[in-house]
């Protein structure tokens, strides 16, 4: 793959970012005051303050492979293919490295192919600025952390790009390993049916090839990576339904609509869902300005992850939720064209950026 000019300047925008994520988190790690839920591993500073949060869950499984604590969140709570990876790179280094160098590359791959994807309906500038503002996104913190996302966000993007080039097998083979890493992985499959639909004129916007219907066919691997992963459970700890118990006992289920923000500032009042609070907003607010701007499928595909984060019992780790929805990125782009604009905005989430480093790192309650 030929980087060009345009790939070169990804590839700094991506390095510039790091280094600036790594530098901060490395500062607070050693400087400042740490939070309550603060745990150091023992490791060197760059190695061990990315050790947070479930990214024990996700060393654990790599290292010891699935348990179930009955009544208890556990190991089974969390998907597979992420922490597979993370036990192959444990042949070669401390499997806490080899989390970290996923996570990182996985983020370079998908703002290289992410730009590519945006550069099919997006000048330059715009889809430039669309990478930028992922990289400096608050939450993009966890991209370089032993977190899932950075692999979702190139599995969920590498089946988008493969969807717009007509590839149908190869974006059904991403989708079913993105739904092999998060259990989100399973809204690619109606908004890569509403794009199949949409290459073949039914929303009139833009006329394909039409090919007949045997591609749509590669589309049903998306479920199949969680139908691999429920029964994988069935196999190895007796229960299919795992998972989702898992997930029950620590509070997790769906609910009516909407309702969360009455439970998140009621019931569950706390700093994390006052923070989950303002990201759903954030992406709702953004969802309402994607209609009619953007591709069908990328607002379907948007749509479905809100609807997702809204019928959940809590939004504690929206921001993370939210941050993986890569058509976000190019509604921010679209609507801050000014070049001040744009210099603010990305000035504006380096802020935050920065600040949600160093409460991720130090303990604060950013999950």
């Amino acid at each position: 793959m030929k980087l060009g000019q345009e790939g070169r300047r990804i590839i700094t925008a991506f390095l510039i970012s790091r280094l600036f994520v790594f530098s901060v988190g490395a500062i607070a790690d050693t400087h400042l005051p740490k939070f309550g839920h603060y745990r150091s591993y023992g490791h060197h500073v760059l190695v061990d303050m990315w050790i947070k949060w479930d990214a024990g869950w996700y060393l654990t499984i790599a290292r010891e492979g699935y348990s179930i604590l009955e009544g208890q969140t556990s190991s089974v709570g969390y998907f597979p293919l992420y922490p597979l990876l993370v036990r192959l790179g444990g042949f070669f280094v401390d499997p806490a490295i080899a989390g970290i160098m996923i996570s990182n590359a996985s983020l370079l791959a998908a703002a290289l192919i992410l730009h590519r994807l945006f550069r099919l309906d997006f000048d330059a500038d715009t889809s430039h600025a669309a990478i930028v503002y992922l990289l400096l996104f608050p939450a993009s913190v966890f991209y370089s952390a032993i977190f899932t996302e950075s692999l979702f966000l190139l599995l969920s993007a590498a089946s988008f790009y493969q969807a717009r080039k007509n590839r149908w097998m190869m974006a059904g083979v991403s989708g079913f390993l993105a739904s092999l890493t998060r259990m989100h992985g399973l809204l690619l499959l109606p908004a890569l049916t509403v794009e199949y639909l949409h290459q073949r004129g039914y929303f009139k916007s833009w006329q394909g090839v039409d090919r007949g219907w045997k591609d749509m066919a590669w589309l049903a691997l998306i479920p199949l990576g969680t139908i691999v992963f429920f029964t994988y459970l069935g196999v190895t700890v007796g229960d299919p339904a795992a998972f989702i118990k898992s997930q029950t006992h620590s509070g997790r289920h769906i609910m009516m609509p909407f309702m969360v923000f009455w439970t998140s500032l009621t019931v569950n009042l706390c700093d994390s869902e006052l923070l989950g609070v303002a990201f759903t907003v954030f992406g709702l607010a953004v969802t309402g300005l994607m209609i009619r701007r953007l591709r069908p499928s990328y607002t379907a595909y948007t749509i479905s992850s809100m609807a997702f984060i809204v019928s959940s019992s809590s939004l504690v780790g929206s921001h993370r939720y939210v941050a993986v929805v890569f058509p976000v990125y190019a509604v921010m782009a679209m609507v801050t064209e000014n070049r001040w604009l744009k210099t603010l905005t990305a000035a504006g989430l380096a802020v935050t950026l920065a600040l949600f480093t160093v409460g991720f790192v130090n303990g604060w309650s950013i999950h």
